[in-house]
């Protein structure tokens, strides 16, 4: 006769042999004797806490003077594979900071067997089907949140930046600003004017070093745009917009 610990009615644990035998996985993982009477240990004292100093006397005993922490965590490495390969999850033994560690499952059988003879139940219950409404649910779900990812995108983005025009040349660069004509009055008349017209305000190059002028004869108003990055640069982008009303002799002003 052997001892057999059941564990979850779907691992056998021979602690003798060092064997476990897994109907989740079919795998039968053979564990050292250290790593073997250290399962042992954990199930013999599931869902309390085990010390360090514990261990070392349940599994090693007399010569625990002579076994150090890496051997110990080296062990329990092991133990946390082998219990990952027969389905149980390595979580289920969990390090607990200044206490040591703690060994948790559904339920831990032991029995006597001969020549392992029990094999666990291989039945598996049946996986209950999600109602229509769960995918529903779930489907409406991501669409949300797709479209919130997409509304908070275009929110942050400075109105100005993606309602602005992008229509733009460019055509000089003065004290330092790189400056574009709107395409609507692309013509070496209007440059000229726009190359004027800069000159004569105070512009932050240094801070925002592309400027985009749009005005038109049939509205009395131009619009100075500045931004740090080109205007086709939406991301994390800083710009202010400037307009100037009844612009008509400004404009007209000659180099």
């Amino acid at each position: 006769m052997i001892k057999c610990y059941n564990i979850n009615d779907s691992v056998l644990f021979y602690p003798e042999s060092g064997d476990i035998s897994s109907s989740l996985t079919g795998n039968t993982i053979k564990i050292n004797m250290p790593t073997a009477q250290l399962f042992e240990a954990f199930i013999t004292r599931m869902g309390v806490a085990v010390s360090q100093e514990e261990l070392y006397a349940m599994v090693w005993g007399e010569n625990s003077v002579n076994v150090t922490p890496n051997t110990l965590y080296q062990n329990v490495s092991l133990l946390r594979k082998a219990l990952q390969d027969s389905g149980i999850p390595s979580e289920s033994l969990k390090t607990i900071r200044g206490k040591g560690f703690i060994f948790t499952v559904t339920s831990v059988v032991e029995n006597y067997v001969e020549n392992n003879e029990i094999t666990p139940d291989k039945t598996e219950p049946a996986k209950e089907r999600k109602p229509v409404i769960y995918h529903l649910i779930l489907l409406s779900s991501l669409v949300v949140i797709l479209f919130g990812i997409l509304f908070y995108d275009y929110s942050s983005t400075p109105w100005r930046v993606t309602h602005y025009p992008k229509d733009f040349v460019f055509i000089s660069k003065i004290n330092g600003c790189s400056v574009f004509n709107s395409t609507e009055n692309k013509s070496i008349e209007n440059n000229l004017r726009v190359n004027s017209l800069i000159r004569t305000l105070p512009l932050e190059c240094e801070n925002y070093p592309y400027v985009y002028i749009s005005y038109s004869d049939r509205h009395p108003t131009t619009s100075i745009i500045s931004c740090r990055n080109d205007i086709n640069y939406t991301e994390q982008n800083d710009c202010k917009t400037e307009i100037f009303i009844n612009h008509g002799e400004l404009d007209e002003t000659q180099p």
